[in-house]
């Protein structure tokens, strides 16, 4: 990038308009850029930087400090620079915002910021953002790297060479683009951290597994259980341990389950005699009801007998009406014939009847036509002479046409003459308003174009309103996240409260269930106690003389035990040993809670402070509540601050939007009325130019119509035509009328004539044709009525031979046949079932009373009573010996689940340590935390790379600066491994070999060694922008702490980046330097106010 051409106007110490030709500098060299302090020299390079960024050099300096002090209210302040890169010239245009006089009124505005691109292809780009962005895609740079490759701005030498490691890691992070490896490491070290978090968490839920084994209160284990929950105990020893009692479980459980297989069994062989004495009580029951239901069968079986007997007996009758049955069947046939010919009988009787019909109505028609067509005859002669009266009216008809038809030729003429006087006298006063209004119309159109160019003026001087707006939005936007944050932390602090309470009640509960657990462990052991001391006088209770005593076997019981009357029962004993154990189970299950929700408390806490710490410099659980309420309020404030700026912004906005279409319709307005005003010309030619045709059409109709009028009216005047005209049409209507009215009454008396003609022979033959038809009916007639005397002959003889009338009465008694014949068989069929099926019933109670004798006589005999009382004693053995196995299965699925989860969760903790160890490691290693090594983190690593790139691009001009003497040097080894290091900086003293720390460098030496420094970043981050091409350099100041030999070396370094076609300018006010660069930039201040600017070469 090489400027040519800077143009400034009002801008900073330049009052007026100030134009700098750089080309006369020539393609490379140095040049110097002096002047008095105060006078504007660095602002030549506040100018380039702003014509490309819209931002100064230097971080001390603000775009709204441009204005200059010194220029008139009405000279606009603006930088315009000339650039090449590439071979290709650009020009870029931009103004700050400051005040300006308005233009209508008095009072200023604000003349918003603005920027314009021209690129080489004669486009143009607006609006700053777009400008911005164009040039980073043309140069490569954006503002900061151009700053540090192109402008070693003034104050900015030492910064980078004094600074230690972690201020150089901020320098390089924004140049080299390292951020991402900072947020690597933070990444890393959140990981870890969480990680062990983990870690702790699950060792936690381990313990708390292990807390929740339970065994026997006398198991010799107990103590070393009670370590293991204590965590005095090894993990692996642990698990051995709660094993061992799960076997010893297991062992306990398979003892009580064999003991109860054996009761299972002996209750079986109980329940199975008990079985049969109840099934010979019920088999005998069963015998007795089968010879009741014998004896009470035997009289149904007699009465079904004899009904069957009666329905045998009925047989002939059954066959009698089966034969008479068959015989009217067969006769079935004959009387469908008989209803055949019947029906054949009355349509040939409907038929006679219709022709005998058809036969006087043909007489009768035969008659009417007769009298019509004598009379169509003497019609006919009436109307001979019709055709000779319609030829003489129609030559007459045709000459008054011929008349007419002239007459109206004329009044055509005359009518077109007229219209052509009408048109003629339009045409003028179209012309006349045309003219009027062309004049109106070009008064509108200066007056809008004023007003447009008035509201345009406006418009651009709001501009840079909606950066503001994005502004504004970015930071109601930063405010709102902050506030939601705020919130979220506030509803953490709450959770933190409602956890805490939740532990609180956890607590309770625990506490609670761990002094119920203990007084029911003290009642259980009460009871049982009394329970063992009352066991003998339970047994005394049963004792019997001559029965053997349990205990001792004697016979006689001379001194029974006696009951005390306290002592609880087993069933007691058993539910206080339940409650015991389920009050355990509860205790268990709550100090479980408890735990759960002290360590999410924990959580909640850490979690909370470590997301204030981002809003809160030092946060405290103690005061969270306030801190959160002041940042609230804080972040309320300026939230409310940002939408009163941006109500006004959008007040602002609305209202150059509003302009923005004021503009858009008087531009239309300012078309359209350019347009009418075009389209008026064109209106007002044509109006022209149709007068002058109508003008000459007028003379020639009215020569044509003149000779007419002579023709055909006698010379009748023109201005006489139209009245002569319209009455001889009157005349010439009448006539026709009349004519026409005679040939409507002829054509109707030819039409009748013509339609007698044809409808005359047509009634003829028609006559003829119903004689011919009414001989055929009559015969027809005839033959009918014999066939119908023929017909009812043979009816007469079918009906003497049949029995019933007709078919519906002998279908009807076949019927009654029928159904007195299904009901027989029905009847007997009932009565043989019924026997059948009472027999089959008898037989069956038989083999009943034989097979249940049988059974009674096979059974063996059992005692009941002894039966019963054993199986209550097992029954009440088989409740002892479940109740044993639920205690030792209930502990038993307990210590397994417990062991499951823990070697579960175990399993988890090793995962989590194994990956914990290798991010704590990986995390401490790009943080640079390993212990006994230097402090570098993965960043400063990185960093350290470029870093030696440019001490070894800056050595280079260092070298020749300091005529050999000095080398920097990146520091090897930290001075301690408590701090970051990596990016510390000593120089080489080659005069005497030593090695020391740029700090002990004096001024001169310093600004060498800092030039030479920043002359590297720049080579370096230009090669790291992808081999950019700068022809351009600046260097600002710094050359007064220079002796006579070390200027002329930092002049021979400066002399050696202008090769290869590359100027470097010099800021300096040092005598010597103008001395020695030939090329110069002098800028002197005016007594009047501002400066002005001079090119030697």
């Amino acid at each position: 990038m090489r400027p040519r051409k800077l143009t400034l106007s009002a801008f900073g110490p330049y009052a007026g308009r100030v134009v700098i030709d750089l080309e006369q500098l020539g393609e490379q060299g140095l040049y110097l850029i002096t002047g008095d302090t105060g006078a504007g020299k660095t602002t030549i390079f506040d100018a380039i930087t702003y014509a490309l960024y819209g931002e100064p050099s230097g971080q001390n300096r603000d775009p709204s400090m441009f204005r200059s002090k010194y220029a008139q209210p009405d000279t606009p302040t603006q930088v315009e620079l000339v650039f090449s890169y590439g071979g290709k010239t650009y020009t870029v245009r931009r103004n700050p915002e400051y005040e300006r006089p308005a233009k209508r009124g008095s009072g200023t505005t604000t003349q918003k910021a603005d920027a314009e691109l021209t690129l080489p292809d004669g486009r143009v780009i607006t609006k700053p953002r777009e400008v911005n962005r164009e040039i980073v895609e043309i140069i490569g740079l954006d503002r900061s790297q151009f700053a540090q490759i192109a402008m070693i701005a003034q104050g900015d030498f030492l910064k980078l060479l004094l600074a230690d490691t972690k201020s150089r890691q901020e320098i390089f992070r924004e140049i080299f683009k390292t951020r991402y490896y900072m947020v690597f490491q933070e990444r890393m070290k959140g990981e870890a951290g969480k990680l062990q978090r983990d870690c702790e968490a699950a060792r936690a839920s381990v313990q708390q597994y292990i807390g929740g084994v339970v065994c026997q209160e006398d198991d010799l284990s107990k103590p070393t259980l009670e370590k293991a929950q204590a965590g005095e105990l090894p993990f692996s020893d642990t698990v051995e341990l709660i094993r061992e009692l799960i076997r010893r479980d297991r062992e306990a459980e398979e003892r009580e389950q064999g003991r109860l297989d054996r009761l299972e069994e002996e209750l079986k062989e109980t329940s199975a005699l008990l079985g049969k004495a109840e099934e010979a009580r019920k088999t005998r029951e069963k015998l007795e009801a089968t010879y009741r239901a014998r004896e009470e069968l035997l009289p149904q079986v007699e009465t079904a007998q004899m009904a069957l007997e009666e329905q045998q007996q009925k047989v002939p009758r059954q066959e009698e009406l089966g034969r008479k049955l068959s015989v009217l069947e067969a006769e079935l046939p004959r009387y469908q014939e008989l209803s055949e010919k019947e029906n054949a009988h009355a349509a040939l009787t409907q038929h006679i009847a219709a022709l005998e019909q058809k036969r006087d109505q043909q007489e009768q028609v035969q008659k009417v036509k007769a009298k019509d067509l004598e009379g169509w005859k003497r019609e006919l002669s009436a109307l001979s002479t019709v055709e000779a009266e319609q030829e003489r009216l129609l030559r007459e008809q045709e000459q008054a046409e011929n008349r007419k038809a002239t007459l109206e030729s004329l009044q055509a003429q005359v009518q077109g003459w007229q219209t052509c006087l009408e048109q003629l006298a339009e045409s003028q006063n179209r012309w006349e308003s045309l003219a009027h209004r062309q004049t109106e119309l070009s008064a509108r159109l200066l007056q809008t174009k004023e007003a447009l160019q008035a509201s345009r003026e406006i418009h651009q001087a709001a501009q840079g309103l909606p950066e503001e707006k994005q502004k504004l939005l970015h930071q109601q936007e930063r405010v709102q996240e902050k506030q939601q944050a705020l919130d979220e932390l506030t509803d953490m602090l709450d959770g933190c409260g409602k956890a805490q309470q939740a532990l609180s009640r956890a607590q309770m509960a625990y506490q609670q269930a761990r002094e119920r657990a203990e007084c029911l462990e003290v009642d259980y052991r009460r009871k049982n106690r009394a329970f063992l001391d009352e066991q003998a006088g339970v047994l005394a209770q049963s004792l019997e003389d001559g029965c053997p005593c349990p205990v001792c076997g004697s016979l006689h019981h001379p001194a029974p035990a006696q009951l005390s009357g306290g002592a609880p029962t087993e069933a007691e004993l058993e539910k206080a040993k339940g409650e015991l154990e389920t009050a355990q189970q509860q205790a268990q299950t709550k100090s479980l809670a408890a735990g759960t929700a002290r360590a999410a408390l924990e959580e909640r806490k850490r979690q909370l402070l470590t997301q204030m710490a981002a809003y809160i410099e030092r946060p405290a659980m103690e005061s969270a509540e306030q801190q959160l309420a002041v940042c609230r309020e804080e972040a309320g404030q300026e939230r409310t601050e940002l939408h009163n700026a941006l109500m006004e912004v959008e007040v602002q906005l609305a209202r150059r939007e509003e302009l923005e279409q004021e503009i858009q319709r008087q531009e239309r307005a300012v078309s359209d009325l350019e347009d009418q005003q075009q389209q008026m010309q064109k209106d007002l030619t044509q109006a022209e130019v149709a007068q002058s045709a109508l003008d000459g059409q007028r003379e020639q109709m009215e020569h044509i119509l003149c000779r007419e009028l002579t023709v055909h009216l006698q010379e009748c005047a023109l201005e006489k035509a139209p009245a002569v005209i319209a009455e001889g049409l009157e005349q010439t209507g009448v006539v026709l009328t009349q004519i026409a009215g005679q040939a409507q009454v002829l054509q109707e008396k030819l039409h009748h004539k013509e339609e007698l003609d044809r409808k005359i022979p047509l009634e003829e033959q028609s006559l003829r044709e119903l004689e011919q038809s009414a001989a055929g009916l009559r015969e027809e007639l005839a033959g009918a009525e014999s066939r119908k005397a023929e017909m009812e002959g043979q009816i007469q003889a079918l009906r003497t031979q049949l029995h019933y009338p007709d078919m519906q009465a002998a279908r009807a008694r076949a019927a009654e046949l029928e159904e007195e014949i299904q009901n027989l068989s029905a009847a007997r069929k009932q009565a043989e079932d019924a026997a059948r099926n009472l027999q089959a019933e008898q037989t069956k109670l038989d083999a009943a009373i034989q097979e249940l004798n049988h059974l009674l006589e096979s059974g063996e005999s059992v005692d009941v009573q002894e039966q019963q009382r054993r199986s209550e004693e097992l029954a009440r053995q088989r409740s002892e010996a479940a109740q044993a196995q639920k205690v030792v299965h209930a502990r038993l699925v307990t210590n397994e689940t417990a062991l499951r989860k823990m070697e579960e969760k175990a399993a988890d903790l090793e995962k989590l340590e194994k990956r914990y160890t290798w991010v704590r490691t990986l995390s401490n290693t790009v943080n640079g935390n390993l212990s006994g090594k230097e402090k570098i983190a993965l960043e400063t690593y990185i960093q350290m790379t470029f870093f030696d790139r440019i001490l070894q691009r800056a050595n280079v001009r260092l070298l020749v600066m300091s005529g050999g003497q000095y080398e920097l040097k990146r520091r090897r080894e930290a001075e301690n491994n408590r701090s970051q290091s990596g990016l510390e900086l000593d120089v080489i003293d080659h005069y005497n070999g030593s090695e020391r720390s740029v700090k002990s460098l004096s001024g001169g030496e310093a600004f060498k060694a800092s030039l030479s420094l920043a002359l590297g970043l720049s080579d370096e981050v230009q090669s790291a922008a992808g081999g950019i091409r700068l022809d351009t350099m600046f260097v600002d100041e710094g050359f007064g702490s220079l002796d006579e030999e070390s200027l002329q070396q930092a002049i021979r370094a400066l002399t050696g980046l202008t090769e290869g076609k590359r100027l470097v300018g010099i800021i300096s006010h040092v005598a010597e330097l103008k001395e020695k660069i030939d090329k110069q930039i002098v800028v002197t201040k005016e007594k009047s106010g501002g400066s002005r600017v001079e090119i030697i070469v």
